[in-house]
């Protein structure tokens, strides 16, 4: 089987399809912030974080662009808990947005120190976005469509696959990449990348 390297985000529109398949994905540094609870798109922790990243996303992406570097923004993406007996208000995650390795954490600094002059109060979560390094490796992925109620059809593919070719999960819960802004498409039809960090089956 060929296992195709993602080196940028955009790789995801040309290699990823709803058919799970293996990708090699290189370490990458995201923007990121935790928290807890189930996501609303209006209010609340998630909220917060989103508006809060993107601000810092775009402030970067100019800061580069004034040094001659074009880069896009890339989609909104997280990171979400495999724990079955959380209560939806508990569930852990992280919401990201990758960014080019030209962003270095002293570039980050600066871009937040400039931001909480400008809106730091409009921004309740801006002093938790951090700079994360993702170093996913070997993952199952598939693009999901439609809404998140049916993800567990998706994921169950995912670890036919996995089942298939010896491989179990690894790390303690699954990424999502979200290609459809989920502010305006509805849920019917948005398009989710799924993926899923793996690892050879080990003895027990």
């Amino acid at each position: 089987m060929t296992i195709p390297m993602l080196y940028r985000t955009q790789d995801l529109r040309r290699v990823v399809t709803p058919e799970p398949a293996l990708v090699e994905v290189p370490p990458m540094n995201a923007l990121a912030v935790e928290g807890t609870g189930a996501p609303d798109l209006t209010r609340g922790h998630w909220h917060e974080a989103v508006q809060a990243l993107y601000a810092v996303a775009y402030a970067l992406r100019s800061a580069l662009k004034r040094e001659g570097l074009e880069e896009k923004v890339g989609p909104l993406e997280g990171l979400w808990s495999h724990d079955p007996v959380l209560e939806p208000e508990r569930v852990r995650w992280t919401a990201l947005i990758v960014q080019p390795e030209a962003v270095t954490d002293e570039r980050l600094q600066a871009c937040l120190s400039e931001l909480r002059r400008k809106k730091g109060a409009r921004l309740p979560a801006l002093d938790r976005v951090r700079l994360l390094r993702l170093e996913e490796g070997l993952c199952v992925q598939a693009l999901h469509l439609g809404p998140f109620s049916t993800e567990a059809q998706t994921l169950e593919r995912m670890y036919a696959l996995m089942k298939q070719q010896g491989l179990e999960w690894h790390g303690d819960g699954h990424h999502e990449i979200y290609l459809s802004d989920l502010r305006r498409v509805p849920p019917e039809r948005r398009r989710t990348v799924l993926r899923q960090p793996v690892r050879a089956v080990r003895e027990r």
